[in-house]
């Protein structure tokens, strides 16, 4: 009998290559690497992941990476999502993207369920080049307009959306950029603070410590202000977990707070076939020995639910 999700079906949530053209200081996926097993080929994704996934319920792929657009599977990959219905939100960092490739994308992703996000951390040049660690702020926001145009050129259903993450690096001009975003029309504006916990698991969740010095809070706290203000103004800007004081105990103390933690709605994994329990947490399994659908009520995942129950320090996965 073929095995199918016992509740609601989790999100699957696929970083299809570790490979980027970036060089983001506080990238938090470096961690994930460093790795001596075999990438999954595009038919094991297909017939180990995708397919089982579907057939047991599953209705929403998340692709991310490293950066998407890098990785010669992305496009067989959505092909193979859109034809076994899957929602498909794709997230990319838009530098150095072919215009081609943003061409095929749109055409295979022409439904109003799919969504196409891009990162976006300033409207100032040198504090994108400081978060990214490249000088991508000119390349990027060309990007953004030629993906936009096209969009209107081939009249494509498909949602576009942007991130934002609040950091030092850009506290200062965050009016300014989320301004910049609302005037593009977008779907929506993702706004969630930076995340520098590295891979989270049982034993060490509670020693982690404020992402900032003391020295860098007032323009935080300023920032979030900010933010919160500007949400109640623009519809489109969706702050990851609405309640300003918690953003303010995530910069200052991350592990006291009582948080849902939801990461359980979802299922991780990489390019090498490695589960894990959300975007921080260390490696469970892996898709050779564990299939998609029986991670998620297995003795691994369990786990991880473990650590969901008293982990606090995150926000990105509570709404």
């Amino acid at each position: 009998m073929l095995n199918r999700f016992t509740a609601t079906a989790p999100i699957l949530c696929f970083e299809v290559t570790d490979r980027c053209n970036m060089s983001c200081p506080k990238c938090i996926t470096s961690s994930h690497r460093s790795e001596n097993r075999q990438r999954l080929t595009l038919y094991s994704i297909k017939s180990s992941l995708l397919l089982p996934y579907r057939s047991a319920g599953g209705k929403q792929l998340v692709i991310s990476g490293g950066e998407p657009t890098l990785s010669e599977k992305l496009l067989p990959l959505i092909e193979c999502a859109v034809s076994l219905r899957l929602k498909v939100f794709l997230a990319s960092n838009l530098y150095r993207t072919d215009s081609r490739l943003l061409q095929e994308l749109l055409k295979l992703m022409n439904d109003k369920k799919h969504m196409f996000m891009f990162s976006y951390d300033s409207i100032i040049p040198e504090e994108m080049k400081r978060i990214r660690g490249v000088d991508a702020h000119n390349e990027v926001t060309e990007n953004i307009h030629s993906l936009l145009e096209k969009k209107e050129l081939f009249g494509s259903r498909t949602k576009i959306a942007a991130c934002f993450v609040l950091q030092k690096e850009n506290a200062g001009s965050v009016a300014e950029t989320l301004k910049f975003l609302v005037g593009l029309k977008l779907h929506k504006i993702i706004v969630q603070p930076v995340n520098l916990y590295g891979v989270i698991d049982i034993n060490n969740f509670s020693a982690v410590s404020p992402p900032y010095e003391k020295e860098h809070l007032p323009k935080i706290f300023k920032a979030i202000d900010t933010l919160f203000s500007l949400a109640e103004t623009f519809p489109e800007i969706r702050i990851v977990y609405p309640d300003q004081k918690r953003w303010r105990q995530h910069f200052t103390s991350p592990t006291t707070q009582k948080t849902e933690c939801k990461s359980r709605n979802f299922i991780f994994i990489d390019s090498f076939g490695n589960f894990r329990g959300c975007n921080n947490s260390k490696v469970y399994a892996n898709l050779a020995d564990v299939g998609v659908v029986d991670f998620h009520s297995s003795d691994f995942y369990k786990k991880h639910v473990s650590l969901t129950n008293v982990c606090n320090i995150c926000l990105h996965s509570s709404t």
